[in-house]
């Protein structure tokens, strides 16, 4: 473990890009990475608070801030498993189009939710020669997410990334192994061990292959008793056995675990700390003899391992859209000062022409990387227009939908593809409906060429309905 003592460390020349957060049960966990004169820190801290609520969440990293002096940027949220539905599946394609197309029918089917209450990423764990691919499933309810994120939100912070516990303990591993300068190689398993609940996970090579979260218990048999159920289960599903398991997190409950488990199982087992490959600022690394950060660190080492975003659909195009504007509004000023520029070159050169010209050249070719940025800019807003006049569509064409549209009908989402077809997607009470729908979409004034693209039966509070996606063109005006 590597320790800087903070009162050797001038706090007035600390910086703080960016804090990663965990909020368990009552408590928020902090990781704050700053850096001092090129050198890269983790301020580690947490803070108590009462009933989970947006008003609480927000004071206590305002506290948290405050406490420490620090003010990031931007702040990276890591979703514990328990909150979230998480399932390996197989399907019968290797291409990404149609794989992102099933995970989404697939989602609708494991939660008696529909589908706009919900948010499901997927990691792509492998494509096989027989056609098939694995990928790793999670869902998780926009209201679950609602009061963190709003916490977050009012406490000042930017919000970059919303994260499974599962990716970020496997991106740790990752991290710690590169810092090794080792491979992964076989089947191993990695058990994180927090205040109050505990993650194993398990890789075969560089895939995952399993998770599986459990409550730390106070009993130390009963902890181990989980994690031999938990291998049990991936030996019995794969037919795999691991010849390797790795135990970090609390270093209170990591001690006095692992001589249970070289006794319980035949199998290696290495404890990591930590803290070996980063440096913790002031006394950081007492709060890891309660609590593990371990999936905070490997959040902030390893991003480009994470594949799952569980940022909800609104926030992320908000985020696209000020992205957008803050990059119009440089190249606006860059193209300003290039005017001026050519305006002053004018005045003070005039009186000759081959100058002026020269000038302008010269401006015209050290300019032309923010011209080229602010072209590509004035694209992305033409692009964004275009998906805002797509979301509301044409009044009269939305004004016929609900027109002809017949009772038992509900829908989740209307919009026109890239093609320029009308996409409806929802849900009936029976398929009778939706097919009854499709005639009634050939008979419109308004619409033609109505097919059925899909539909699936569910269950939601023990009753039965059809999910359905509905295809077809408008009419050309005459």
């Amino acid at each position: 473990m590597k320790k800087e003592n903070s009162k050797k460390i001038d706090k007035k020349k600390i910086t703080c890009d960016s804090v990663y957060l965990e909020v368990s049960g009552n408590n928020i966990k902090a990781c704050f990475d700053i850096s001092k004169e090129g050198k890269k820190y983790y301020l580690l801290s947490k803070q108590s608070f009462g009933e989970a609520s947006e008003e609480n969440i927000a004071d206590s990293l305002k506290e948290l801030c405050k406490k420490h002096d620090l003010r990031p940027k931007r702040a990276y949220l890591n979703l514990p498993k328990f909150l979230v539905i998480t399932r390996f599946l197989r399907l019968p394609s290797v291409k990404n189009a149609e794989i992102a197309d099933m995970v989404r029918n697939e989602a609708i089917k494991q939660i008696p939710y529909s589908e706009d209450e919900i948010i499901s990423r997927h990691r792509l764990i492998q494509k096989f020669k027989d056609g098939y691919s694995s990928v790793y499933l999670a869902l998780v309810k926009q209201d679950t997410l609602k009061t963190y994120i709003n916490g977050i939100l009012k406490a000042g912070l930017n919000i970059e990334f919303i994260a499974l516990s599962s990716e970020a303990l496997f991106a740790w591993y990752a991290y710690e192994l590169s810092q090794a300068k080792t491979k992964i190689e076989g089947v191993y398993g990695v058990i994180n061990i927090d205040a109050d609940h505990t993650e194993i996970i398990i890789g075969d090579n560089n895939n995952l292959a399993f998770t599986r979260m459990f409550a730390t218990k106070q009993d130390l048999q009963a902890n181990i008793l989980e994690v031999q159920r938990s291998l049990s289960i991936f030996q019995k599903e794969s037919n795999k056995t691991i010849n390797k398991l790795v135990v970090t997190g609390s270093y209170g409950k990591t001690t006095e675990i692992i001589d249970g488990l070289q006794k319980a199982i035949n199998v290696e087992v290495e404890f990591i700390d930590p803290a070996r490959n980063i440096k913790l600022f002031g006394d950081s690394a007492t709060l890891m003899a309660d609590m593990s950060y371990v999936d905070l660190v490997g959040i902030a080492e390893k991003q480009n391992e994470l594949q799952m975003n569980l940022m909800t659909e609104k926030l992320i195009q908000s985020k696209k859209a000020f992205a957008i504007r803050k990059g119009a509004f440089k190249s606006f000023l860059f193209l300003t000062l290039f005017l001026v520029l050519i305006f002053a070159a004018f005045a003070k050169h005039y009186i000759d022409r081959k100058n002026i010209l020269e000038f302008v050249d010269a401006q015209m070719i050290t300019m032309k990387p923010k011209v080229d940025e602010a072209l590509k800019i004035k694209k992305d807003i033409e692009i964004l227009r275009g998906e805002f006049y797509k979301s509301p569509l044409a009044v009269e064409t939305l004004g016929e939908i609900y027109k002809i549209t017949p009772s038992g009908i509900v829908y989740n989402m209307i919009e026109y593809d890239s093609s320029g077809s009308l996409i409806l997607r929802g849900y009936a009470q029976d398929l009778k409906n939706v097919i009854g729908f499709i005639s009634t979409i050939e008979k419109s004034d308004v619409f033609q060429n109505a097919s059925i693209k899909y539909t699936s039966k569910r269950n939601i509070k023990g009753k039965t309905f059809t999910d359905f996606e509905i295809i077809c063109s408008i009419k050309a005006e005459q």
